[in-house]
């Protein structure tokens, strides 16, 4: 059996570290790479982290070069997020006969935010005997196809909680500015204003792949983003204030993942408090409680609590 030759369009943090996996697998013979002029003319090796010891060279070059009939099994796509910018990419080498994965988060459910372009690339793709397909770790698995597996074990579905805290470190300066990372309050809250921050891309695509397996419609979906202050030392007194609060319940009690939002008329406290197995308290009772013992202090503040368990 032949191995499956891959080309990977965009050399970046994902598609790099894509061919760095796919450098340590079997079966499969990166055979081409496609990347913006800079790089157009230069080795793979020169950009990913895997030496190119006795493997052949692979040159990157332009699309129209690399990407011609026959000339791939696969194309991995790892340039955009949002469907409607990959979709001519898409386009380009579906009709070139094949096949495409994409990380683009949106595409992990495309039809969540772009019905139509859904409907065209299922005609594309039929139309020339390949398949698309989009996923990655989040959207695609963690947040949405792991926690539907889950459900797969429960008699009954009352409500979903997914999360996840990720770095952002391996990651250029384009995605550092679409999560606002550091950026200033104000400069953060502006960008967020005028839609110019994309922040976390795939919870709409998350909830509706979510809500299909389930069997479950819609009613309204809504999206939105708090800045995290690490450098404000009021945020940093409070986190410590709220740590040793949550103690009077007990000494066993952790306080996670906290942020501080201020507005002009009240603040809120955000933040996770891990309990232990058969706590004495409800989620609601502690929750309540902590709230009162905020509010005797500051009576403008509101707390925004998440109860999770230590089940070891």
């Amino acid at each position: 059996m032949e191995n499956v030759k891959v080309i990977i369009w965009g050399l970046g943090a994902m598609g790099g570290g894509i061919a760095d996996m796919l450098l340590k697998k079997k079966g499969v013979d990166i055979v081409g790479v496609v990347d913006w002029e800079a790089k157009v003319g230069k080795s793979m090796y020169e950009f990913i982290k895997t030496p190119k010891g006795d493997r052949p060279d692979v040159i990157i070059g332009s699309a129209e070069d690399v990407i011609k009939p026959g000339a791939a099994d696969i194309v991995m796509v790892c340039t955009d997020s949002f469907t409607k910018n990959v979709f001519p990419k898409i386009k380009f080498i579906v009709e070139r006969g094949i096949n495409v994965i994409t990380s683009a988060e949106e595409m992990s459910y495309p039809k969540a935010q772009n019905p139509e372009l859904a409907e065209e690339m299922d005609r594309l793709a039929k139309e020339n005997g390949v398949s698309i397909l989009g996923t990655g770790i989040n959207p695609g698995h963690i947040m949405d196809l792991l926690v539907l597996v889950w459900t797969g074990c429960m008699q009954d579905v009352e409500h979903i909680t997914s999360r996840r805290v990720n770095s952002l470190s391996p990651f250029g300066p384009t995605v550092m500015a679409e999560q606002g990372i550091g950026m200033e309050v104000a400069d953060f809250m502006a960008k967020k204003a005028s839609g110019e921050m994309a922040g976390h891309v795939g919870f709409a695509e998350s909830v509706g792949m979510m809500a299909e397996g389930l069997g479950i419609s819609i009613d309204s979906f809504t999206q939105d983003m708090d800045p995290i202050v690490t450098d404000d030392e009021h945020v940093l007194h409070m986190r410590s204030k709220m740590a040793q609060l949550v103690k009077v319940m007990d000494e066993r009690v952790t306080v996670h993942d906290f942020r501080m939002v201020t507005g002009p008329t009240h603040t809120n406290l955000i933040f996770d408090v891990v309990v232990p197995f058969q706590f004495r308290m409800t989620d609601r009772q502690l929750v309540q409680e902590i709230t009162r013992l905020v509010q005797a202090d500051h009576p403008n503040f509101f707390t925004v609590i998440e109860v999770d368990k230590q089940y070891y």
